[in-house]
C-alpha cells in the first residue's frame, strides 16, 4: 500500500505544485501546460494558441473505459455508468427511462415527452455535467475481456495490480519559463 496518501484536486483550476488525485476532468481544467498541448505546435503556432479541443469519440471514450477498468478497477463503477439499452417503442420504456434517469440524476429534468435520441442525449449531457461518463451497455462484455487477456500476462499483471497509484496528476512549474505544467501518469 502507498505510504500516503494523495491530496484531491477537488475542481481546483489552479493547484500549487505537487501530485494529486484527480478525475479526467479535473485534470482537464488546471489552468495549465500538457504534452498533448505542446504537441500542437508541431502544426502550428496558431493551432497552439487556439487550443483547437480535440473533439471526444466513442473511441475515445471506449479508451477511457477500458483504461479505468485496467488500472483503476475500484473507481470503474462510480466514475461510469453503463446504459442501459431500452426499446423506446415499447409502451412506457420512455416514462420508465425517464424515471431511472431522473431518479439516477437527483433531479427533475428529463421529460418523456422526449424523442427517443432526445431522451438519451438529454441524460448523457446531465450525467456528464456532473462528472461522470456513460458507457454502451454493448461495451462492457468487450472491456470485461479485454480486461482479462491483459490480466493472462504476468508482466502486464505485475504492473496493473502493483502497490502504487493510478491516474497520478503531477503538477509543476517549469523553472525556465515559469509556465505551470500539468502530466496525468499511468501506474
Amino acid at each position: 500500500l502507498p505510504i500516503f496518501d494523495l491530496p484531491s484536486l477537488s475542481g481546483n483550476p489552479t493547484p500549487a505544485p505537487g501530485l494529486y488525485t484527480g478525475t479526467f476532468a479535473e485534470y482537464r481544467a488546471i489552468m495549465a501546460i500538457n504534452a498533448s498541448r505542446l504537441k500542437k505546435c508541431r502544426t502550428s503556432m496558431a493551432a497552439f494558441k487556439r487550443g483547437d479541443e480535440v473533439v471526444d469519440t466513442d473511441s475515445m471514450r471506449f479508451g477511457r473505459a477500458l483504461h479505468c477498468y485496467h488500472a483503476e478497477r475500484d473507481q470503474f463503477d462510480t466514475r461510469y455508468l453503463v446504459m442501459p439499452n431500452v426499446n423506446m417503442g415499447v409502451k412506457g420504456a420512455k416514462e420508465a427511462f425517464a424515471a431511472w434517469g431522473n431518479d439516477l440524476l437527483g433531479d427533475a429534468i428529463l421529460s418523456p415527452s422526449l424523442g427517443a435520441d432526445d431522451l438519451r442525449r438529454s441524460f448523457v449531457e446531465a450525467f456528464t455535467a456532473r462528472g461522470g461518463e456513460v458507457v454502451n451497455a454493448d461495451w462492457l462484455p468487450l472491456i470485461e475481456k479485454m480486461r482479462e487477456s491483459v490480466r493472462r500476462n504476468p508482466n502486464a499483471e505485475h504492473f496493473l495490480s502493483g502497490e502504487g497509484w493510478a491516474e497520478v496528476v503531477a503538477v509543476w512549474r517549469d523553472p525556465e519559463t515559469g509556465y505551470l505544467c500539468k502530466a496525468r501518469l499511468d501506474r
